[in-house]
């Protein structure tokens, strides 16, 4: 028993490649993923059917579906990030300063027994943008007051980040309105294609 290898399956519908091996006696039998076309069939006959052909469109996932890099920055813009830290550090300062006219001028037993620092404030009021409390409270109705309002900021904010970044994360891919092979090559899309001989084929004959 001989073999013979042929890099398609056939030139035209029934000449060359293994289709035409078949065609001209050459080859008692061929093994190839051809088309069962009709002028193939007028000189041989199919002993097994090993799948068949349909037009398929395969996309890359559009780039506003997928996870990015800057999906976290992207609920805010950027002079809205500008504005919330430059707030976060205006209230870190505001707790530093009552906590200051606390310890001085409030009685002993109602203030904290040592006075916090600016870094201390600061890391109080990003841990407030982040949604972590505090032990540190101050004792003064309006240091309280200033506290209530560092919070609900910071609630509000983190409330609408976390619903704009869930919602794009979990956002369905675009899908395309393409069905047709006429409708791909069409599109301003670059079209890929595998180096294949059935490939070359079917886009020839379909």
């Amino acid at each position: 028993m001989n073999y013979t290898f042929t890099d398609r399956w056939s030139y035209s519908d029934i000449n060359g490649g293994s289709v035409g091996a078949v065609v001209d006696q050459t080859a008692d039998i061929a093994s190839a993923p051809c088309l069962a076309t009709e002028g193939r069939l007028k000189r041989m006959s199919a002993i097994i059917e090993t799948g068949y052909f349909r037009s398929v469109c395969i996309f890359r996932t559009p780039h506003n579906a997928g996870i990015r890099g800057d999906v976290f920055l992207q609920p805010f813009s950027a002079i809205v990030w500008y504005l919330f830290g430059a707030l976060l550090l205006l209230i870190a300062l505001l707790l530093y300063l009552v906590f200051y006219v606390e310890y001085k001028r409030m009685p002993r037993r109602r203030h904290l027994n040592y006075m916090p620092s600016l870094l201390t404030t600061i890391l109080i009021s990003l841990g407030a943008a982040c949604s972590q409390s505090s032990a540190l409270i101050p004792r003064s109705t309006g240091g309280r007051l200033a506290y209530f309002a560092l919070f609900l900021i910071s609630f509000i904010m983190y409330n609408y980040y976390t619903s704009v970044v869930v919602s794009s994360l979990l956002n369905s891919p675009v899908k395309s309105d393409i069905k047709t092979m006429q409708q791909l090559a069409e599109s301003s899309l670059q079209v890929g294609l595998e180096p294949l001989s059935f490939t070359k084929s079917y886009l020839n004959v379909s």
